[in-house]
């Protein structure tokens, strides 16, 4: 969303710049909330939209039209842009404003900006299913992980009393039924005790399309759960949540493994806040102090973070704590500036790097009481 954000903001600048148009804060604020109700998946919904909100008068129409096209390309109308002269290297140099000389190593014409720019940030769902499949390749690993988290994650000790081999309590009741195998000597005491609780673990995973390189590696360890668990759940969501625990667990072990999943839930845009909402207000009843949640996503979100927020709040104060699995946090100075990611840092437990799925179980270790 950031980088959206950023491309609207600097259309703007450049027609307040260039095109006399005097645009302030308050026309910049009307544009994201247009582009967010409509989104970017229809670049002449996108045009008009802005166009709309930027146009305070008819004389303005003729350069927005082509200030846009200057801007964001001709894709729509299939015409491509031409390119910049080469050296014989392949490559052209600009003077940068810091002085100095810049390489532009071919960069991708308006149209090709646009297209990138638009399956990265639709808030609109896929236009086909999707039948992913849980590779072989890894799966003993995400097995092994699976199990590791579960067993880190025994957090407290039942209320009631069990039956227990080192309980602190005389089971009389049972040490006298096993005392008639020995003649009615109490040969083997039995106790009560408080063992500790079973964990549950919820995993909600961003399948949209700019999670696409990740999104199948964690169906494969949300696969490996749910056969390590039966208090595993998993949930899928692009442009909404749908809960696959059951058709997981359907799925066959001794041949390949592909699960039909909807354009809603599978490679289409991102509702972040609203599926998180949903995923709060429907299974928060089955959420407890005994409940792992773990959310993996990058964070970018069409819609604002007031929906998130509130959500996180919600699953903060019911669960055992939540940890956020997000590809980029090893990447070279990364700090989570989108603004989903800063609205659920409050609430979040451990931001770990998605690829580092051992992680996840220590950081469940350290939530144990």
């Amino acid at each position: 969303m950031a980088d959206l954000t950023r491309s609207v903001l600097a259309f703007i600048k450049l027609l307040d710049r260039e095109y006399g148009f005097e645009l302030g804060h308050a026309d910049a604020h009307d544009a994201l909330a247009a582009i967010h109700a409509i989104g970017v998946r229809s670049k002449r919904r996108f045009h008009h939209a802005l166009r709309a909100v930027l146009c305070s008068q008819s004389e303005q129409i003729a350069p927005f039209d082509r200030a846009f096209d200057r801007f964001f390309g001709n894709a729509s109308q299939g015409q491509r842009q031409p390119r910049p002269p080469q050296t014989k290297a392949g490559n052209e140099h600009h003077h940068s404003p810091l002085g100095g000389r810049r390489e532009i190593h071919d960069e991708p014409s308006p149209a090709q900006a646009w297209q990138a720019m638009r399956a990265r940030f639709s808030p609109v769902a896929a236009t086909t299913d999707a039948q992913p499949a849980i590779s072989e390749n890894g799966l003993g690993k995400a097995l092994v992980d699976a199990s590791r988290l579960i067993a880190a994650l025994h957090l407290g000790r039942s209320r009631r009393w069990k039956p227990h081999v080192r309980g602190s309590r005389l089971d009389i009741r049972r040490t006298l039924r096993s005392s008639l195998r020995s003649g009615g000597d109490p040969l083997y005491l039995r106790t009560f005790g408080h063992p500790r609780r079973n964990p549950r673990i919820m995993l909600v995973i961003d399948a949209s399309r700019s999670m696409a390189e990740h999104a199948p590696k964690l169906l494969q360890f949300g696969y490996a759960l749910s056969r390590r668990s039966t208090r595993a759940r998993v949930f899928v969501f692009s442009t909404a949540l749908t809960e696959i625990t059951r058709a997981l667990r359907r799925l066959p072990q001794d041949r390949e493994r592909a699960i039909l999943l909807s354009g809603e839930t599978w490679g289409g845009g991102t509702r972040l806040g609203t599926a998180l909402r949903d995923f709060a207000k429907t299974y928060q009843s089955r959420i407890d102090a005994d409940t792992l949640v773990v959310i993996a996503s990058d964070g970018l979100d069409a819609a604002g973070a007031g929906e998130l927020r509130e959500a996180l709040r919600r699953l903060h104060r019911a669960s055992a704590g939540i940890v956020w699995l997000n590809p980029h946090v090893r990447a070279p100075g990364f700090t989570p500036t989108a603004r989903a990611m800063q609205a659920a840092l409050p609430y979040v437990s451990a931001l770990l790097d998605i690829s580092d799925l051992r992680a996840v179980s220590e950081a469940a270790h350290a939530l144990r009481r």
